[in-house]
């Protein structure tokens, strides 16, 4: 028996987007707008054929897809070979997928990349990691060091996650403060009773 051209598919594709997608391939199209509906199984097995069939844009939502679906091991996988073909870009997430998955080393090998590329989120993440590692003296300049440029992009809730970890660092540090100690108070002149 065959359907009617009029009777609706079941688990149809969603429409492509016209304009946002126009860059992208069809599959790629197709995945993020899978992705935009929160189908993150489904939109990983159009995005993987999207990869194999080197569509742009398709790593970075195939990369999403596993991250929003909590796969972290397909997403280390995947961000593993794009980095070690030259794709620096993907390192900062590749750390993120890595201490998620638990490996700290090869995680802090992938931050210290995408620094050395100049990507601010892996500093932050980086950072985050170490904080989480209890390496409160290495986590604390990161931190500062992150918060200049993202209050200068006005990136409110980014500033606060930042400022968030690092008041938990300055407090495993011993430290009571976010501002550095400005030294003695000035007492000169007042009646001391």
């Amino acid at each position: 028996m065959t359907a009617a051209p009029s009777d609706p598919l079941p688990m149809a594709l969603p429409e492509v987007p016209p304009t946002p997608a126009a860059a992208l391939g069809r599959l790629s199209a197709t995945g993020a707008a899978l992705l935009e509906e929160g189908r993150t199984d489904e939109a990983v097995d159009v995005l993987g054929h999207a990869v194999a069939a080197a569509e742009p844009g398709a790593d970075d939502l195939l990369t999403r897809a596993y991250i929003d679906s909590g796969d972290w091991y397909a997403a280390v996988d995947l961000l593993t070979r794009l980095v070690a073909h030259g794709h620096v870009r993907f390192a900062g997430r590749l750390g993120v997928a890595l201490a998620q998955v638990g490996d700290i080393g090869r995680a802090e090998e992938a931050f210290l990349l995408a620094l050395e590329h100049g990507e601010l989120a892996a500093g932050n993440d980086y950072a985050i990691l170490l904080a989480q590692e209890n390496r409160f003296d290495e986590a604390v300049p990161l931190l500062r060091r992150s918060l200049d440029p993202l209050e200068t992009l006005a990136l409110r809730w980014d500033v606060i996650r930042v400022r968030m970890y690092l008041a938990s660092s300055l407090t495993g540090l011993g430290q009571r403060r976010l501002q550095p100690d400005p030294g003695p108070a000035d007492v000169s002149g007042q009646d001391i009773e």
